[in-house]
């Protein structure tokens, strides 16, 4: 999706001047407010491999905590938890400033009933292994924000402090979820229009290829050897010259009264090669926050 196209659907004002930027999260104890998020998915035409997609509705209470990080309580829809819904809430997940997901504080018990949704959707020979295997290289921070990703996304643009009218770059080591070296990306904000009530931001981010190929493949191989050692060499033949590019793209949409992204729309493509064939998937999500009602 262009970026301008994203802008328009945002409704951005004039651009910004170069200037000082930021827009605090400033909410109370006890304000709650609801996300609603959708998300379609696309595979290339040569792929077998349908398209989908995939809506969730969370209530947020968020919980300040003197010397400890603060929680968002997480009250998923009747649907439960996105992509596993017989995970019922509340669930407590911790969040740092932007309110972005940090951790979970019973990481261990959300993961025992994870690993049992694998087990009864996807029977097969080794699923008790692959569901203990998936989840078991995760930290709590990590688990976070692959179970959480609309709550990451929502965040990306939430309290920022950065000078407005042009990107400001910068390189981040991202965790790898299923285990591996991290991955380098590069990455810019960029805040392109202000006015008196909302702001928007556009956050740009790729992975580089060799640190995200290295860091993957290592992964899979740990994960075959696991699950079908029999299989190893062959897959570790069969993954060398294995690219993986990733793009990805968010606007957000801010509310600068209370620091809120109103609406965050984003966009997503991996590109995978391996043994001279590519595969890309393309991934859309449109998240809008109401304004927190407070107590």
């Amino acid at each position: 999706m262009k970026p301008w196209i994203l802008a328009a659907a945002l409704g951005a004002a004039a651009p910004a001047a170069a200037e000082p930027f930021a827009a605090p999260v400033d909410l109370p104890d006890g304000a709650t407010w609801t996300l609603q998020a959708t998300r379609s998915r696309t595979h290339d035409p040569a792929s077998s491999r349908p398209s989908s997609e995939a809506a969730t509705s969370y209530r947020l209470t968020l919980r300040r905590r003197d010397g400890r990080p603060d929680v968002l309580i997480v009250q998923p829809s009747e649907g439960g938890l996105w992509g596993y819904a017989a995970v019922k809430g509340p669930i407590e997940v911790e969040v740092d400033e932007s309110l972005a997901p940090t951790g979970l504080p019973d990481w261990p018990s959300l993961r025992t009933k994870i690993e049992a949704v694998i087990r009864e959707t996807a029977p097969g020979p080794y699923i008790d292994d692959a569901a203990a295997a998936v989840t078991s290289p995760m930290s709590a921070d990590v688990a976070s924000r692959v179970f959480f990703p609309e709550l990451a996304l929502a965040s990306i643009g939430q309290n920022l402090d950065i000078e407005a009218g042009a990107p400001v770059p910068y390189e981040d080591q991202l965790p790898n979820p299923l285990g591996g070296p991290p991955i380098t990306s590069l990455a810019a904000f960029e805040v392109t229009s202000v006015d008196s009530d909302h702001a928007v931001v556009r956050w740009r981010q790729a992975f580089d290829p060799q640190s995200a190929a290295r860091s993957i493949t290592q992964a899979m191989n740990r994960l075959v050897k696991d699950l079908a050692p029999d299989q190893a060499t062959k897959f570790a033949e069969a993954s060398k010259g294995m690219g993986v590019e990733r793009n990805d793209e968010c606007l957000s949409r801010i509310e600068r009264k209370t620091g809120l992204s109103v609406e965050t729309r984003c966009s997503t493509v991996i590109r995978v090669t391996a043994e001279g064939k590519s595969q890309t998937r393309t991934d859309v999500w449109t998240i809008t926050q109401s304004l927190p009602k407070t107590p």
